[in-house]
């Protein structure tokens, strides 16, 4: 992998982070190996339906547009 050297920093839009960690949950969520990954999932998909009132993704996209 190529590493660029520049003097600024970039960061991710907010929308990108978030709808990335959302989908990231909801598979960990679904598809859960051990029940502490389950739970984790478990509290971070509640936390992201208490701001946003749903867990689908396209619903949040339209939501934060």
């Amino acid at each position: 992998m190529l590493e660029r050297k520049t003097s600024k920093i970039y960061k991710m839009p907010k929308i990108k982070t978030e709808i990335t960690e959302l989908i990231k949950f909801r598979n960990q969520y679904e598809n859960a190996i051990t029940e502490a990954r389950f739970i984790e999932a478990k509290e971070y998909l509640s936390k992201v339906h208490d701001k946003y009132g749903t867990i689908e993704v396209s619903a949040i996209r339209n939501l934060i547009k």
